[in-house]
């Protein structure tokens, strides 16, 4: 804090700093949707923009983008059980909770899996919504992407989603007759 002048934002309200992950040459995150404790898929988005040099000018590195869930970025449907396995272990501390997102990201410099967000809202759309088409429809990289691997088809094939969301239910259920 101390580095920060006397007038800087960062002194007159709260923040929270996070450390720096390097997800590979450009940035990327793993999307996984997770019902009454069942993963039901994982998407992974990777930027179409590299990460800026940290040794360049720092102007430029401060004004960079190094999220991965910009517009212009490459997006698949893996079967990654790393990512799988930590979903699950996240998902079993939260049997409260039916419906959340997870994003994830690998630090490629350890191969450690970090768990940067959880949407535990409720309010996630994968499965019911168009959202995602007519919200990029401007942006050819998403729009293609979309056209391959947004269809609800593919991410219900990629673990069996509506089996695994059957068993967790029933799971549910039985818990909560007892």
């Amino acid at each position: 804090l101390e580095d920060f002048p006397a007038d800087h934002l960062m002194r007159q309200d709260q923040y929270y700093v996070q450390k720096f992950v390097k997800t590979g040459e450009r940035p990327a995150h793993y999307r996984v949707l997770v019902f009454c404790g069942e993963v039901l898929f994982i998407r992974k988005s990777i930027s179409n923009i590299g990460f800026p040099n940290p040794q360049g000018n720092i102007k430029t590195f401060l004004r960079s983008n190094i999220a991965s869930n910009v517009s212009e970025r490459e997006i698949s449907m893996p079967k990654d059980q790393k990512v799988f396995d930590l979903a699950l272990k996240i998902a079993h501390t939260h049997y409260d909770l039916p419906l959340f997102g997870l994003d994830i990201v690998e630090n490629k410099e350890t191969g450690e899996l970090i768990c940067l967000e959880q949407n535990t809202g409720g309010n996630v759309w994968h499965f019911s919504s168009n959202f995602s088409r007519r919200k990029y429809a401007n942006f050819p990289s998403i729009q293609i992407a979309t056209k391959k691997i947004n269809e609800k088809k593919v991410k219900v094939h990629q673990y069996g989603a509506w089996d695994r969301a059957a068993e967790g239910l029933i799971r549910k259920t039985h818990e909560l007759a007892k």
